[in-house]
């Protein structure tokens, strides 16, 4: 599946740089956090580990695509002799978290947004994240994302999921549409929302189409995707503004897993397909 960087995300690109190009202006001469990192023997990773398969728990470890390539771009510090802790915590908490200096990046399925750029800093993707809508195969009255004037819909608290229901609402009110009659918040994440368009309490929701492919497939005949939302999207991970060194070294070994190869294969073992990813920062509205 080939994803294009239109003229919105083009204009976000150049807002990225821009903004990085000023991080970097600003920051004095003394050791940056990379170097603290290596130092401390440590580097402690926010991660919300229920969107799989980007991210999840068996046995009791985080696993999934994610964590796949997490140990890689670890590697060279881990090799130093920096130790990974990385922490389960929920999604609403963050990016408050990281810009409460509570650990020193957040690695997860996470958008990066223009207004989200003006405090946090956000590597070149590691997936594409454009919005499917996910209903009943049985659902006969939603084909499409118009469809879901005047239905119940559900989305994850904190995410740009639900903001996108909620501009989707107004949409359809602006033409004359009743709207969306309820958008359900999860605080739980998709597995409540999946058993809740299956017993009829929500007609239909978002999420990302590489988790939607998986869902599909693992479980054929139950659900349809009824069409995409908005304009092609992309997970990235994130650091503070002023984490440079750190930015810098993420992106490096991302890009270098990229030409490699390994993400291919990473996506084909976890999604069953593979994606064209920018090799830049990709910021969303």
């Amino acid at each position: 599946m080939t994803r294009t960087i239109g003229a919105r995300a083009r204009m976000a690109v150049a807002l990225f740089v821009a903004s990085a190009v000023v991080g970097l202006a600003v920051r004095d001469s003394g050791a940056g956090l990379l170097d603290d990192i290596k130092k401390k023997k440590e580097i402690v990773i926010a991660t919300e580990a229920g969107y799989a398969p980007f991210e999840y728990v068996e046995g009791g470890k985080i696993v999934g695509y994610h964590a796949d390539i997490l140990a890689l771009v670890m590697k060279d510090l881990t090799d130093q002799g920096v130790k990974i802790n990385q922490l389960d915590l929920p999604f609403a908490s963050l990016l408050a978290g990281l810009q409460a200096k509570k650990y020193d990046m957040i690695a997860t399925a996470l958008f990066g947004t223009e207004e989200r750029a003006k405090r946090f800093a956000f590597t070149v993707p590691t997936a594409f994240g454009t919005t499917g809508i996910v209903t009943r195969a049985d659902n006969t009255a939603i084909t499409k994302p118009d469809d879901l004037d005047g239905k119940t819909v559900g989305a994850p608290q904190a995410t740009k999921y639900l903001d996108q229901m909620k501009a989707l609402s107004e949409e359809f009110k602006k033409k004359g549409g009743k709207g969306i009659t309820e958008i359900k918040e999860y605080a739980s994440g998709f597995t409540e929302i999946y058993a809740d368009i299956d017993n009829g309490r929500i007609d239909a929701a978002p999420n990302g189409m590489p988790n939607l492919a998986v869902l599909m497939k693992e479980q054929p005949g139950k659900y349809k995707l009824a069409g995409q939302v908005g304009d092609p999207t992309y997970f990235a991970w994130a650091t503070r503004k002023e984490d440079q060194d750190l930015l810098e070294y993420l992106n490096s070994q991302i890009l270098k897993l990229k030409k490699a190869g390994t993400l291919a294969e990473l996506q084909k073992k976890w999604f069953g397909f593979t994606m064209e990813l920018p090799d830049v920062p990709t910021l969303m509205k």
